[in-house]
This record gives C-alpha cells, structure tokens and sequence, in this order.
C-alpha cells in the first residue's frame, strides 16, 4: 500500500504541475494507484495497529492534502491521528520500559516521523480551517526527529553528511510545527487575555526567530542553497514570513499601544513582501503550493498590504502607488497560477483582482486629490494677489495615477459610479449613518469571557477573511468610496476615510473586510464558517465571473508563461543523474 501511495503522490504532483505536458493520462493512473490503494483500508482500519498501519494510512493523509478542498484531508487525519495517539507515537520510547530494548533505532526513528508528520497536517489543517488544535505541549513528550542515515546501498559514497539523510527538511518542518502549534493556542484561541498578549508576543517572536537562526546553513537563506536545496530553503522562508504576518496581524492584535500598533504593522508589510517575493519565484520554478489551505494565506498577504496601505493613504507618494499596483499584479498573478492548478475556472482571479481594484482605486483617488490640494496650496502662496479666480482641473493627475501602464483604466475604478456599484445596492451598517459611532472603551472589554454574536465577529482570523474574500460571487459591488469610515467625524468634504490609527486594530481590520469582502447575498454567520467560505468557490454551480482581464489598476492579463521545462526536473535538476541529495 505504501508504494502505491508513493507513485500516486509523485504521479498526481508531476500531471498537475505539468498539465500541458502529462495529459490526463498520468492524473488517471495517480488515481488508480490511489484506489487500489484504499482498497487495503478497511484491513488497515479494524485490524491491530502498528507504527507500520499508520504510516501508511498517514500516506493517504498527505495525499489528499495536496487534492485542491481541505475537507477529505482535515477528516482523514483527525482519524489516523487518534490512531497515532492509541499507539502512544506522542510519548517517548523512554516511558515504555517493557518495550524500550524490543524496538530498533529505525523503529524509533519512525515512530517520531510518523508522529511529527501527522501533528504538523493536522496543526496546519486546523489552523487554517479555525478549529481547536489536537493536542498540547503538555500532552506530548516526544522527542524531535534525528537526522539518520537512510541512504540506499551506494548511494551514500556520493553524498555529503548532510544530505545522507534525506529527512532533513521534515526535521526542520517538525520543529515548526512546535511554534505553529504554540501560536494557534495563544493568539488565535477562542478565550483570550489581553493582559497576556505582549507577553506571548514576544514569546513566540523569539522562538520563530529562533527557529530561523537555528536551521542548517544548507537550508538556511535561499540565495546560497544549492540547487537541489534551493525549493526546500523558501518554503523555509516562506513559512518563516507567513507564520510573522499570523503573528502580528491587525486581525488579533489586543494591544493599543501607539508603537505596538506601528511595529505589528510594519511587520506585517515587511512579511507580505517577502512572502510574495518566494512565492513569485516559487512560482517560475513550477513548486509552489496550490492547495485552498494554502492559498487563503496568499489572499490573506495580499489583502493586509492593502489594508496597510489603506491605513497609511495620508502618507503614501505617487511612487509607493506605483509600487503597491506592481505588488498587487504580482500577487494577482500568484493567485491566478493557484486558480490554474485549483481548476476553478479563473474565477479566484477575477474576484481577487476586482476586489484589489476596488482598494486600488479608493487609495489611488486619495493621492490624486491629496496632491492636487498640496498643489493647489503651492500655487496659491506663489502666485500674486489677483481679482481673478483661479481655476483647476485634476484630469492629468487622475491620468497619472489611474491609468494602466499597459491597457486602457476600467472606468468603473474611477469616484464615479459604474457598473459594478450600479448593478446591486452596497449594504449599508450601522458605523456609517448619520450618528457618529463612539468606540467601546478596551480597558473595560472582558475577554476571559467571550460575547458570541450570531453576527460578524471583529476579531476574525485574517485567514477566515481571506477565504471569505475567495468565496466571493462574481456579483462583487464596488464598495461606496466611505463604506469602510468609521466615524463621519472622521470624514471629510472627499467623503474617503480618513484612517487614524488609534483605534482597536481588530475593528479597523474587521470594519475594511466588511467594506471590500462583504458577499453580494449570504447570510452574516457565513463570516465565521471558514469551511463553508472555502469550498463556496470551486463549486461548478452558479455563473462565472464575468469581465476581461487587463483592466483596472492592476494587471490581470494572464499568469506569466512557464519555460518550456518539466517538473521535477526544473526544481531538482540533478534528481536524473542521481545526484540528488534529498531523495
């Protein structure tokens, strides 16, 4: 059974990834050996369970991680995983005397691979989908894999010591999933303190940042990996930067410190760019991880630049715009790559890019009507006094930053109303009539005891707003230029927001995901089922989006080609010769 799962795995990731070069014919036997395969699971199930039974059940586990819904995957390995703890794989050899001298070194190696792999799916599933963690520190005293020489027979004379073990990145990803499991109970738990959050802040900054200091120097910075090192080093990386954006979101942040706000912001911009960084490269090498689960942090990184860039509109130049469309192409791009693999028919894409759009536009206004005032301002103090009025059109400076460098600006983007505002009313709250809204007081907030709300929560998982934005219909209004405001003190004569960073963070994240993610139709407890919110997207009900692509701020023309190479051999170009040293 295990080898069957092996070729079904290496078989599924080389059709998917080379669509146009495999066929169909190669995804077809993938799922052949895969149904064989389950044909052992009912043995596997009702028989006694060794080390070797769950390993091979934890094979079908990874398997269906890599399928585009997380659902079969999230089910499948919260049973093998209750399999995993009736065995005691959480424990240590060191407490079960009577078994201590029966089982080999490779025994016991296996049995913390096994384990650790199965903890590092399910923290990551349950994450992602909002659901408790399965286990706690306390509840486990295993010992983190050891690198082992597993070399086949002459195989080991042509590999350094390093690469004699081919388990070297799962050791790494083990000691991760420690941190991830840590950040998920604290930060993202349902019951919190806020007295305890720059405390666990802190706590769990160090110890990513100590995980990152402490990986192997072959697998430490991408830029001096070798090439068969180099996807495993960002992947590293990448999880590195996507566990500080989770770490420091405005979403959970329960600090209102002025600089706690301003570092958690900071950060967060600093882990979004980099993250888009390896995943661009990722990207052109044919390796970048498709699956909903992952793909919700993309949209999460993508929609926090915005809302930061939203937050710090007053401050931002004609050239950090031009920066901001540049990053939001690319992670347009990225997304319409995933929405490839996903099969969803390049509806991800149209729904991200129009929403992207949408923020684009009312930052981009804020700048062309800021400058055309300083400009005005400039002009007024240079000129002399005159009877005359001067007079002031703001066309080319709407031109300079509207239009697109390489089509034609979808005049829906622009302060006036278009198709999308037009085709169905914006809902409209409560934080923006006519009665200015006082924020609650936070000292006197009780979070050891949790008001639930059918309603939506401001405190939402930045990755829960993500998937929302996914689920999307194609119906996507543009939002009202002030749907977001908080307060109309806060609004000016332009009628845009005028952010001034001193509110509860959560609100101000939750009151912008209202603003641009909001479903045309659905009901308000849709916000808190993650689940739901994922799978809404790929169901083939319902019509697709519909527009072109290549208009509006940002560049949705299509993912940049692939060179003409096959994957693996792209990512691992020694892996044919043999001198691959992570087989």
């Amino acid at each position: 059974m295990t080898v069957h799962m092996m070729l079904a795995t290496i078989m599924y990731q080389i059709a998917i990834r080379n669509s146009q070069h495999s066929g169909s014919t190669m995804l077809e036997d993938s799922h052949a050996h895969y149904q064989y395969a389950l044909t052992f699971y009912s043995k596997l199930i009702q028989g006694e369970h060794g080390w070797q039974d769950v390993q091979a059940l934890a094979m079908i586990c990874h398997h269906l991680r890599t399928f585009p819904k997380p659902g079969a995957a999230w089910i499948m390995t919260s049973t093998v995983y209750l399999f995993a703890l009736q065995l005691g794989l959480h424990r240590s050899v060191k407490v079960w005397a009577e078994n201590t001298g029966k089982l080999s070194k490779l025994d016991i190696e296996m049995r913390k691979r096994i384990f650790w792999t199965l903890t590092a799916l399910q923290v990551n599933l349950n994450g992602k989908l909002g659901r408790p963690m399965p286990i706690s520190k306390e509840d486990m005293d295993v010992e983190l894999p050891e690198p082992m020489n597993d070399c086949l027979p002459g195989e080991e004379a042509k590999l350094d010591a390093f690469h004699q073990c081919s388990f070297q990145v799962g050791i790494q990803v083990a000691k991760y999933t420690v941190c991830e499991l840590d950040l998920f109970k604290t930060i993202y738990a349902v019951r919190h303190t806020p007295k305890a959050y720059l405390d666990n802040l802190k706590r769990l900054e160090a110890g990513i940042q100590q995980w990152k200091d402490e990986l192997p120097y072959e697998l430490r910075d991408p830029s001096h990996a070798s090439e068969d090192d180099h996807i495993f080093s960002l992947y590293l990386e990448y999880w590195y930067q996507a566990y500080n954006l989770l770490l420091h979101h405005p979403g959970v942040c329960r600090s209102t410190d002025a600089a706690i706000l301003k570092s958690n912001l900071d950060k967060c911009l600093n882990a979004s760019q980099r993250m888009l960084h390896n995943c661009t490269a990722m990207m052109n090498k044919k390796s970048l991880d498709i699956p909903w689960i992952n793909t919700v942090v993309y949209i999460a990184a993508a929609f926090t630049t915005l809302f930061i860039s939203s937050l710090r509109q007053d401050q931002m130049s004609p050239v950090d715009m031009t920066k901001l469309k540049g990053d939001m192409t690319a992670w347009v791009n990225v997304l319409g790559e995933c929405d490839h693999f996903l099969g969803s028919g390049n509806r991800l894409k149209q729904a991200i890019a129009r929403i992207v759009d949408g923020s684009l536009s009312n930052i981009n206004d804020s700048i062309v009507k800021r400058t055309a005032t300083e400009s005005l301002a400039r002009v007024a103090l240079q000129a002399p006094r005159s009877n005359s009025v001067a007079t002031y059109d703001n066309s080319t400076y709407r031109d300079q930053y509207t239009a697109s460098s390489n089509g034609p600006t979808d005049p829906t983007l622009t302060s006036q109303s278009g198709p999308y505002s037009s085709s169905m009313p914006v809902a409209t709250h409560s934080y923006n009539m006519g009665t200015p809204m006082n924020m609650p007081q936070h000292t006197n907030r009780g979070y050891d005891q949790q008001t639930y709300s059918s309603g939506d929560e401001g405190n939402m998982n930045p990755n829960h707003a993500a998937a929302l934005a996914a689920a999307s219909s194609s119906s996507i209004g543009q939002p009202a230029t002030n749907a977001y405001a908080y307060s109309n003190a806060h609004i000016g004569n332009s009628g845009l927001p005028a952010y001034s960073g001193n509110n509860y963070p959560a609100h101000e994240w939750s009151q912008w995901t209202r603003a641009y993610m909001q479903p045309a139709q659905g009901q308000p407890g849709e916000y808190l089922n993650t689940a739901t919110t994922l799978m809404t997207l790929g169901r083939e009900s319902g019509s697709h989006a519909s527009g072109s692509d290549g208009q509006g701020l940002v560049q949705t023309s299509g993912v940049p080609g692939h060179p003409p190479l096959h994957w693996p051999e792209i990512s691992f170009p020694n892996a044919a010769n043999g001198a691959n040293g992570n087989s």
